[in-house]
């Protein structure tokens, strides 16, 4: 028998460990009951904060201490049912556990606490091993709940053991433990049935990521099942999301019998609500059934079945339902109005449609509809029989224009599909165009008529008549199938249509007229016209045949064009004479050759049998070389053929690579067709040489440069065959102050010489032998030159800076030239390699890369060659900047370790000293480094900028352990001996010994729990500082695996300084005593008023340090409270409740609630605090002191400013100024009364001009003081000049403000709606009426009693003004229309209903209404 026990309502205001407490003991159950405790979920989430929270252990009547679930089921015979997906056995874990380590009923154990149990004397974080114990992946497991409390727990399972009691749940994938959100997401992912396991604390696991609801899924909370509307939400990216209404919830898909339920303790990051998606399409109802009620669910289903119907182009049901439809056009609240249902049909056919309540149009982008939503255009459209065209036409409404189809015939001619077309009303587009008739090229046939076809023209307002079905088919035209040809009635054709003779066939048709006797040839050109041929040879030049295809019968009447000439380009013969024919001319040839130099040889040339003008002759083409009749004189044609260039020298056109075999020679009457141009000269840069002379010269600014020598040439790239031989006769200047010469970098040698030398800047550097040519300038020409053609000796060129050489291939050592010296290394290519050069061994491979200038995989070849006297001897080279060298002394007759590879010389070394004490000062460790002090070490340098060994130096260290400080351990396997080095040893450094760096943490030996940090004194010398403890270093940022230790007697002593104690900033606790967090700060520690302050100051996961009060004895700064601009309330129970602002340590007490507003926070920021908290009192915050500020009450549409203790009304044109940046505050009547505050000066920038309310009176008559809100009156609000007024404004808003207080007042939600509806229906009763209740009637506001009196200084002033609020009756009475108000009812029999109602209503509301207009403060 399972008994559930529930708890009584015993935890309202108790913490959570006396909830726990209390109502368990008030229901102690018998032996052998599940305990279920009921709605404690939510009880333990809402413990409060800021109060003080129990924190000893349960204490039970038997006095036995119980801190574990399995003590307390043991004591009272209970079992757990782990079952239970509300709370069970962790419920009570979790409130022991908040009795040991609770802070203000917060859980502590999120605050990361670090002691000094955390790290080991070696300064390595001691971790905790786990169980070799996997559980399979798709195992839900959870931890064992232990005995003991987790305090007692380090590591990893004091972590799981938090997990234990909080009865975590985790599903295992892939060896990694994912969190289950809660057991409702077990049900919904289908994995309520799947196994579990219990574990123990030990098995290790790696964190995934929490198993939660997917996203896209709708979900709602347990308490919001019964009432979904406004609760439904959906994850998106892991956010969650509020559907704000069901229907909004309905417009995304969302099915409410479908909805994921969780729990309501479940919650999520929560984002911005969601709104109508794109695309949707809403329906604003005039009355909005009840949110998820059968009838709201009806509405929704009417609406998506009259939308099926829309969709398939039935549009009456939507119509009647839905005349005016919406669309949401983007994701940005855009929302358009549609200009009819056919617009739903045509781009929304898809798109969800739902019923939305009033008001949700003005949260739209802008507040309504942005736009108009249009038919797209080229729309078909239809208005019963009648088809139209929507056109794009911007200057008219809609932006549309229809044209009209003259008949459906051409809605088919256009390609259209009649019954596609949308039915739309035809008074929603009135702009018309011209109406459409059928395309070009259609074809009309007469009823009963076979040979009755007609085509309609390019201009669609001319046919022309189809002779036959032969012509038809050459223009593949239909003819006698009645599909393709469209019959119309002669009467409309002769109407509709211009007659314009026959059609002719298919354009490039050869035709003959039956009519013409003398044959001639016609060809068919667009547009139904005829050009005559001129001759045969035209047709050919256009590859037409030179006989009719077609014979247009003799009763037809076309159109001719202009007679069809020989194409351009043709080439014809007349009277045996080639001509070129253009422009209808024939044009002779200057020469026959030019058939071939125009490429025409391939041409066909036609016989013309018909005279033609002559036109001019065809030049050669440019670049030809041309003679006139008997003349030497040669020219070049240019200019598109219309000049030519006299030649100075025929040495010329072979420079320039004229073949003077092609000169033509041209009758001498041609000559005169030509202008002459400029002489043709050689080319600039020509490279020439006079006959019977050696000197070369290159032509340059009309002028000639000589070549030094004549094999120069050969240096410049110039084979001799590009060299011209000219005549004496082509004569230039030659130029005496330049010469060219061999350039820089030329490889030279002199005669028969074997030296090869190099062209510099200096004169000739000579190659010291044919390998430096191959490393220098490899596949270089060697130019020969005359002894004459010296240049200044430049030296003895040798190897570059980076060659690796080797004298003789006997030889082993290996040199590096350097500065023009050879430097030896000291452990040959070990040593490169120390300087990160790679060194390839092979000699062929050498060679390979010098001669090619190959590299093979970055490393550098060793060339073997002879000894030579010009590279001079430069010092030995050792290892890098950087690299570790030691004097070992004595040490190194001290013996060898039996493996020398198992340990380095210096490890070695090291490790003698310190068992030998004798030996210890004998070891000297040196680093190397430039002497110049500059920096690079460690760092790879190219072997061309290795420094001389004279530029390296080497600098001991103060002690051994120096290597330790700089983390140069690494170092020590390479470390070099000294005394192993010979004269490859660096010089000493003249610096000091280099010591510890400032910074360094370490510790002695001898006393491994004791640390200490070097600091800079003030004497600029090395000072040692001790820490206070561990937790005082590790504040500091000191990474535990940094801290080294050295000897004793290593040498490094300091002196002392002040001890380090926590640093500033650091957060602590004083041993167990976890309810006290203090801050260091200035050498003092301030104290947490509660743990709520630590989180406010955004310090809630900052690192808190355990450390006890004797090590860290600082003295009492000031309590660290809320910081300023927090919210504090002492009694919640007040109501309203006293708030108070913290400043500049004292509290301000807050005039009303809406200051919380002003300030920008809100309710949720107020802080509950104890009575034992005090601060000073301050100055009241008045509403006032924030001025400027803007306010408005929450019913009023009126936004007032707020400054200088005076108000103003701000106009609509302010605040669109300032737009989003806008505060306005909404105050409450009940705190703040704006009739108190005086009036203060007119808007900004107004000036004494501005016309007052009494001004306006003056200037307009009585008959423009009005404003009309009537729904059907949309173009009647507000007269044109009183709008341009202040005061019409304010008339405006004042009677919007006066219609939504009458829905308040009438609402039956409201306490004053409900007494008038009840009293109605009392009144039907009463009066025996059964009708439906039914009335529609206007009020507005007139002026009533107004009192004027004269003060005492004279002046008159207005003493009260009151108003009054008239009915629509009224006003139609007086004009004899009474009977009207009443029509709004046409369905009611029985005519005291509406007269009834109004009665009602002028007794009820009206009083009320008048009361608010004349006191209320938003009427102001």
């Amino acid at each position: 028998m399972k008994e559930t026990v529930r708890l009584p309502r015993c935890w309202e205001r108790r913490s959570v460990v006396t909830l726990v407490l209390v109502c368990i003991l008030a229901t102690t159950p018998a032996s052998g009951t599940t305990v279920r405790l009921r709605g404690a979920r939510s009880a333990l989430g809402g413990a409060g904060v800021g109060g003080t929270s129990a924190h000893a252990s349960l204490q039970f009547s038997d006095t036995r201490t119980c801190r574990s679930t399995a003590c307390f089921l043991e004591q009272y015979s209970l079992r757990a049912d782990p079952s239970d997906d509300i709370l069970d056995r962790t419920a009570l874990a979790w409130a022991a556990r908040q009795g040991k380590t609770g802070i203000g009923g917060v859980d502590f154990s999120n605050v990361d606490v670090a002691s000094s149990e955390n790290v080991t004397g070696e300064g390595a974080t001691v971790g905790v091993g786990g169980s070799a114990f996997q559980p399979p992946d798709g195992v839900l497991v959870f931890y064992s709940i232990p005995d003991a409390p987790c305090d007692s727990f380090a590591g990893r399972e004091q972590a799981n053991c938090e997990l234990a009691v909080q009865r975590a749940l985790f599903l295992v994938e892939s060896g990694t433990r994912r969190r289950i959100r809660s057991p409702r997401i077990l049900q919904l992912l289908g994995l309520a049935e799947r196994e579990r396991m219990e574990i123990p604390l030990s098995v290790p696991f790696d964190d995934g990521d929490m198993v939660d609801l997917p996203d896209g899924v709708p979900f709602i909370r347990e308490s919001h099942v019964q009432s979904p509307d406004g609760h439904i939400w959906m994850r998106i990216g892991g956010i969650a999301h509020r559907f704000p209404t069901i229907e909004i919830a309905l417009s995304h898909g969302v099915d409410p019998e479908q909805l994921a339920v969780v729990e309501d303790g479940v919650t999520y990051q929560e984002g911005e609500a969601l709104w109508l998606p794109k695309n949707a399409v809403f329906v604003e109802a005039t009355e909005f059934p009840t949110p998820g009620s059968a009838e709201f669910y009806t509405i929704q289903a009417r609406i998506r079945e009259a939308a099926r119907a829309a969709a398939a182009g039935m549009y009456t049901n939507l119509r009647s339902m839905a005349p005016t439809l919406y669309a949401v056009v983007d994701d940005d609240k855009t929302c358009g109005l549609m200009r009819d249902v056919a617009v739903f049909h045509q781009q929304y056919a898809e798109a969800r449609v739902v019923l939305v309540r009033p008001g949700t149009l003005q949260q739209c982008r802008g507040g309504g509809a942005a736009g108009t939503l249009e038919l797209r255009a080229q729309s078909l459209v239809r208005s019963g029989d009648q088809y139209f065209l929507l056109e794009e036409h911007r200057e008219m409404e809609g932006n549309r224009c229809r044209r009209t189809f003259a008949d459906v015939g051409v809605v088919l001619a256009r390609g259209m599909n009649p019954s596609s077309a949308l039915e739309i009303p035809l008074n929603i587009y009135d702009c018309r165009g011209e109406i459409l008739e059928y395309p070009p090229n259609t074809v009309l046939r007469y009823p009963g008529c076979s040979d009755c076809r007609y085509l309609v023209l390019h201009d669609g307002r001319s046919i022309a008549w189809i002779s036959d079905a032969r012509l038809a088919e050459s223009r593949s035209l239909p003819y006698a199938s009645k599909d393709d040809t469209f019959e119309i009635s002669a009467q409309e054709l002769s109407a509709r249509f211009t007659h314009s003779g026959c059609a002719v066939p298919r354009p490039g048709s050869v035709v003959a007229a039956a009519s013409e006797a003398h044959g001639a040839l016609y060809v068919a050109a667009e547009n139904e016209i005829l050009r005559r041929s001129r001759c045969t040879a035209a047709l050919q030049s256009y590859g037409l045949p030179t006989t009719a295809e077609y014979v247009l019968p003799a009763n037809c009447s076309v159109r001719e064009g202009p007679v069809l000439e020989i194409a351009d380009g043709t080439l014809g013969r007349l009277d045996d004479e080639i001509f070129v024919f253009a422009a209808g001319r024939k044009r002779p040839l200057m020469h026959p050759q030019l058939l071939a130099l125009y490429g025409w040889l391939e041409r066909p040339v036609f016989e013309v049998d018909t005279p033609h003008e002559n036109g001019d002759a065809v030049p050669p083409p440019d670049g030809t070389v041309v003679a006139f009749g008997d003349s030497a004189s040669l020219f070049v044609i240019a200019g598109d053929g219309s000049v030519v260039r006299p030649v100075r020298h025929l040495d010329v056109l072979r420079a320039r690579g004229f073949d003077l075999s092609s000169t033509l020679r041209l009758d001498a009457v041609h000559q005169s067709a030509f202008s002459e141009g400029e002489i043709v000269d050689l080319p600039e840069g020509a490279i020439v040489r006079y006959t019977h002379q050696d000197t070369v010269y290159r032509f340059e600014d009309g002028a000639l440069t000589p070549f030094r020598s004549p094999n120069t040439t050969l240096a410049h790239g110039i084979a001799p065959a590009a060299i011209v031989e000219i005549s004496h006769e082509l004569s230039h200047a030659v130029r005496s102050d330049k010469v060219i010469d061999v350039p820089v970098g030329t490889l030279v040698s002199y005669g028969a010489s074997p030296s090869v030398y190099v062209v510099t800047a200096q004169g000739a550097a000579m190659l010291a032998d044919d390998t430096v040519q191959w490393i220098r300038y490899p596949k270089h020409p060697v130019i020969v030159l005359p002894a004459s053609h010296s240049f200044p000796f430049a030296g003895v060129m040798d190897f570059p800076d980076g060659t690796l050489v080797r004298f003789g291939s006997a030889s082993n050592d290996t040199m590096l030239v350097r500065e023009g010296q050879l430097l030896r290394l000291f452990d040959g290519t070990n040593t490169l390699r120390q300087w990160g050069v790679h060194v390839l061994d092979d000699e062929r491979s050498a060679q390979a890369q010098y001669e090619h200038r190959i590299e093979k995989d970055g490393a550098r070849a060793v060339l073997v060659v002879a000894a030579r006297a010009s590279l001079p001897a430069g010092g030995c080279l050792g290892p890098p900047p950087g690299w570790l060298t030691f004097a070992r002394g004595k040490i190194a007759e001290a013996g060898v370790p039996i493996d020398p590879d198992a340990i380095s010389p210096l490890a070695y070394a090291v490790s003698v000293a310190r068992a030998d004490p004798t030996l210890r000062h004998e070891l000297r460790v040196s680093v190397v480094e430039r002497c110049d002090g500059a920096t690079g070490a460690d760092e790879p340098v190219p072997v061309e900028r290795i420094p001389l060994p004279s530029q390296l130096c080497r600098r001991e260290l103060r002690a051994p352990d120096v290597i330790l400080a700089f983390n140069w351990t690494g170092k020590v396997q390479g470390a070099i001996p000294e005394d192993t080095m010979g004269p490859c040893v660096y010089p000493k450094s003249s610096a000091a010994p280099l010591d510890m760096p400032a910074g360094t943490v370490f510790r002695r030996r001898s006393a491994p729990n004791r640390y200490s940090r070097l600091d800079v004194g003030s004497d600029n010398t090395l000072v040692e500082r001790e820490f206070v403890s561990l937790e005082a270093m590790l504040s500091h940022g000191t990474d535990p695996k940094r801290v080294i230790t050295i000897d004793d007697d290593s040498g490094l002593q300091y002196s002392h300084d002040s001890a380090l104690t926590l640093k500033d900033g650091t957060l602590f606790v004083y041993g167990g005593d976890r309810s006290t967090v203090y801050l260091v700060e200035g050498g003092k520690k301030r104290r947490f008023a509660t743990v709520d302050v630590l989180q406010r100051r955004g310090m809630a996961t900052a690192r808190v340090y355990s450390v006890s009060p004797e090590a860290h004895p600082f003295p009492d700064g000031e309590r660290i409270d809320y910081p300023y601009g927090t919210i504090i309330c002492y009694n919640a129970q007040e109501n309203p409740p006293t708030v108070y602002l913290l400043e500049n340590d004292r509290k301000r007490r807050l005039e009303s609630l809406d200051v919380i507003f002003a300030l920008r926070q809100s309710y949720a920021d107020v802080k509950l605090i104890d009575q034992s908290r005090t601060f000073p009192d301050g100055p009241l915050l008045a509403l006032t002191d924030l001025a400027p500020i803007l306010v408005r009450y929450p019913s009023s549409p009126r936004v007032f400013r707020i400054e200088d203790n005076q108000k103003r009304l701000v106009s609509h044109a302010e605040l669109a100024e300032q737009g989003a940046q806008a505060h306005i505050v909404n105050i409450s009547r009940a705190f703040v009364d704006l009739h108190m505050l005086p009036d203060g000066p007119p808007t900004e920038g107004s000036g004494p001009g501005l016309p007052t309310a009494f001004h306006v009176w003056l200037s307009l008559p009585d008959e423009r003081f009005w404003a009309n809100l009537h729904p059907k009156e949309p173009n009647r609000i507000v007269d044109v000049q009183f709008s341009q007024t202040r005061e019409g404004q304010v008339l405006l808003e004042s009677d919007l403000l006066m219609k939504q207080s009458v829905g308040q007042l009438s609402h039956p939600d409201s306490r004053d709606g409900l007494a008038f509806w009840r009293r109605l229906y009392r009144s039907f009763d009463e009066n025996h009426i059964s009708d439906n209740i039914c009335f529609s009637f206007r009020q507005w506001v007139v002026p009533d009693n107004v009192t004027i009196g004269r003060g005492t200084d004279g002046n008159v002033y207005v003493v009260n003004a009151s108003m009054r609020v008239e009915m629509e009756t009224k006003y139609l009475e007086d004009r004899n229309r009474g009977n009207e108000v009443f029509d709004a009812c046409p369905n009611t029999t029985d005519p005291r209903v509406p007269r009834l109602a109004e009665t009602v209503f002028r007794d009820d509301v009206i009083p009320r209404l008048i009361r608010r207009i004349n006191l209320y403060p938003e009427y102001l």
